[in-house]
């Protein structure tokens, strides 16, 4: 398992589509092994610019699908959207 530390995995987004200007659907392989029940929230984060920008989305994906699946709303002004 590929864990960052003890909090976070070191997940990598595998497939974004674009379903409006301000709504995508991102696929995300969680890096190890995510356990989670359907209608449950995960923290999604990046690093940029020496900071750590982190952001709660739903999951709409089924806990038996290997990929986790998240539709993300664009902030045009938000720090993790754009």
């Amino acid at each position: 398992m590929d864990v960052v530390d003890e909090k976070f995995f070191n997940a990598r987004i595998v497939e974004r589509e674009e379903i409006t200007n301000d709504l995508l659907k991102i696929r995300v392989d969680p890096g190890g092994e995510f356990n989670f029940a359907a209608g449950q929230y995960a923290t999604l984060g990046v690093v940029a610019f020496e900071k750590h920008i982190e952001r709660a989305y739903s999951i709409v994906s089924s806990p038996y699908e290997p990929l986790v699946e998240f539709f993300v709303e664009r902030v045009p002004e938000g720090e993790l959207t754009p």
